[in-house]
């Protein structure tokens, strides 16, 4: 909110406390560019070796690029996309395929693999026997930490909370896998928010009901594609839901810890009770520790 207030993309050494910023050098900003460089880091790589950022120079022309940056050296890369209608979401381990989508109007956002080697951008097919289809977006477009798979998902039409999780190779974008309220059994399924490291476990979301007009996910469930096991992640240690919605999700390549951010009241002794779907403060954070032994 201050006064010409800018996105500043930082790394902070949670051991030493120092806090770096990381920028592209004066020679690779675009000609009578005036402001500091406004970015922010969506992924980082497994190999600890590249950082995933978007940003730009704000003014007249806005045209947002896409960058590798180098850790540690803190160098910046180009990525062969641009523009405010692409988004990114992640970087595979060695930093070699990007996942995103590209709004691409009447279709929707719809997911694509980048191959950073060549250039070359492949969209994602949507599932077959299912039409019209439209992607989700960049928040849903997976990679599997071998990098072997990409899950990504899609609604039916713009009415209906039913969902499309897909898993496709990443060298064909063949699709190896469907996943449907049917054949999960989990009732209004959200879509895909995580993959581990071979593509055999999902992190599914799914709702509890709809808050027109957003589709928020409520809760949160590590799916085994392979025996169609599946754990209830959202509860309490006391086995109880939480009782209101779920974001920021991130979790490790194996699956076993799971980032979660949530406006639920009932995790902290005392906290402040708010109306279900109405917060009246910030989220909070919790990470989530799941038993290595369950599926």
């Amino acid at each position: 909110m201050a006064k010409n207030a800018r996105a500043s993309l930082v790394v902070k050494d949670l051991t030493s406390g120092a806090v770096r910023r990381l920028e592209p050098t004066p020679q690779q900003s675009p000609p009578g560019a005036t402001r500091p460089f406004e970015g922010g880091a969506w992924d980082w790589s497994a190999d600890g070796k590249w950082l995933l950022v978007s940003g730009g120079w704000p003014g007249p022309g806005y045209d947002p690029s896409f960058w590798r940056v180098e850790w540690p050296s803190g160098r910046f890369h180009k990525l062969p996309i641009h523009g405010d209608v692409i988004d990114v979401n992640e970087i595979s381990a060695d930093g070699s395929v990007v996942t995103g989508s590209e709004s691409t109007g009447s279709a929707g956002q719809v997911p694509f693999v980048l191959d950073v080697a060549t250039g070359k951008r492949r969209f994602i097919p949507k599932p077959p026997g299912v039409d019209p289809t439209i992607g989700i977006g960049n928040d849903q477009v997976y990679l599997s930490g071998d990098g072997r798979h990409v899950v990504t998902s899609w609604k039916i039409n713009d009415e209906d909370i039913d969902r499309v999780v897909q898993l496709s190779r990443v060298s064909d974008l063949k699709v190896e896998q469907i996943l449907t309220q049917r054949n999960t059994g989990l009732t209004a399924l959200a879509g895909a928010v995580g993959v581990n490291y071979d593509g055999s476990v999902l992190l599914l979301g799914c709702m509890r009901r709809p808050p027109a007009p957003y589709f928020i996910p409520a809760d949160l469930y590590r799916y085994n594609r392979l025996t169609r096991g599946q754990t209830r992640i959202t509860v309490t240690s006391k086995g109880v839901p939480l009782n209101s919605s779920i974001d920021r999700i991130r979790g490790s390549a194996d699956q076993r810890t799971v980032l979660i951010g949530t406006y639920a009241n009932n995790l902290v002794k005392g906290d402040a009770p708010v109306g279900e779907w109405l917060p009246i403060r910030a989220n909070d954070v919790f990470t989530v520790e799941i038993d290595p032994l369950q599926h």
